[in-house]
């Protein structure tokens, strides 16, 4: 039997942003901050956690790690997904991160600001407009999905972004 996907559900706390102040919330926040959910060298961890047991399959196979990325109520404008346009990327814009949370400590890549980059959100995405990028590929010679979220000034009130991502493994 295949493992299921495990969504990822955040829904925005009303006290996010918020700099200094510490709460406990119930669900991941949006990511403000331009990354790509794990590197490389992260993947090992990152399959174990997401797809138990499938590291042994797909070690040396070239594949793709695909996030599926919707709001769950619409339309949103609160805080939208923006993707950056990989081509506007320099590899010097890109550094590794260790990412670390509760439960586990990751690595993703994160962006260096540069002037040239390009990004992209849908105004008023709703639950039929899903969004599909890719995350990391097994090589790390493809383009990613570099993501994060943005401020909205023109959100009406309100209104707090739920959103899920779903990733999936495709092998080449």
């Amino acid at each position: 039997m295949e493992p299921e996907p495990k969504p990822q559900v955040r829904k925005r706390d009303p006290a996010f942003p918020s700099p200094g102040a510490v709460s406990i919330v119930s669900h991941e926040q949006p990511a403000g901050v331009p990354h790509s959910d794990f590197s490389v060298g992260g993947l090992p961890l990152q399959i174990e956690l997401s797809f138990p047991g499938q590291w042994e399959n797909l070690k040396d196979k070239e594949f793709d790690v695909i996030n599926l990325w919707r709001p769950l109520h619409g339309p949103n404008f609160d805080w939208p997904l923006t993707l950056l346009d990989f081509a506007s990327v320099e590899p010097d814009d890109m550094i590794l991160n260790d990412d670390l949370h509760r439960d586990r400590a990751m690595e993703n890549t994160l962006l260096h600001f540069n002037e040239k980059h390009r990004w992209y959100f849908v105004n008023g995405q709703t639950v039929d407009d899903v969004l599909v990028f890719r995350i990391v590929d097994s090589t790390g010679k493809r383009a990613r999905g570099f993501h994060c979220a943005a401020n909205n000034p023109n959100t009406p009130p309100g209104q707090m972004r739920t959103s899920i991502e779903i990733r999936i493994v495709a092998v080449r």
